[in-house]
């Protein structure tokens, strides 16, 4: 069988990682959560120092158990709570508010207006002012007559 990289010595850099990962492990500073990360500590550890002792690898796997049970636990509220929030913006997409038949549009400006301003845009003098006047008394008249009042 022939050797791969995955096969030879671990370099410093993996010794250090590993011995790094140890003081961790003893210091309770690392949450494992999968045996893999378990068996990978393992070998790492053994690399360097032999066989983690049976204290010490019970100890990770009691950690590595409360962190999942932790996640367990929050995953168990939280999910119906996400569920919840997603449905209700979906639902008020779906029926969400909708025009109020009583409300009146404003009229739309006509041609003329439009005109004018692109001509006031470009610095050209217009009849900007009578245009938007004759607007403002087409949507005035539009109000009047939809909502009652005065001007």
């Amino acid at each position: 069988m022939a050797m791969d990289e995955h096969d030879s010595k671990p370099t410093e850099a993996e010794l250090r990682e590993a011995a790094a990962l140890a003081r961790a492990l003893d210091e309770g500073e690392v949450a494992l959560t999968t045996a893999r990360e378990l068996e990978t500590v393992a070998l790492l550890h053994f690399a360097e120092k032999g066989p983690l002792d049976a204290v010490r690898l019970q100890r990770a796997q009691n950690r590595a158990w409360d962190e999942a049970q932790k996640r367990k636990r929050f995953v168990r509220w939280a999910m119906p709570a996400f569920a919840f929030a997603a449905a209700a913006a979906v639902l008020i997409m779906v029926v969400g508010p909708k025009r109020h038949p009583d409300i009146t549009p404003l009229p739309v400006p006509d041609t003329a207006l439009l005109r004018a301003q692109a001509a006031a845009m470009r610095g050209e003098s217009s009849a900007l002012d009578a245009a938007m006047l004759r607007y403002r008394e087409r949507m005035y008249e539009t109000i009047r007559r939809d909502y009652g009042g005065q001007r």
